[in-house]
């Protein structure tokens, strides 16, 4: 698969939404124990880059 390819897959944005999504609300359950701290800020960017890489690479299975 292609860039545009995948781009273009309904797989890729809900895994991807569903990514970021569970990624949200773990920050706001950690902000909420308190326990924010427990993540610093490079794992955080860390995360937000590797979701759609990882939903390019899991969409491919999803429609193979």
């Amino acid at each position: 698969m292609d860039i545009g390819e995948i781009l273009e897959s309904a797989s890729f944005w809900i895994l991807a939404g569903v990514g970021y999504g569970a990624f949200a609300i773990m920050i706001l359950v950690l902000r909420t124990m308190e326990q924010s701290s427990i993540m610093p800020l490079w794992v955080k960017i860390a995360v937000v880059i590797v979701i759609p890489i990882a939903a390019a690479v899991f969409s491919g299975y999803a429609e193979g």
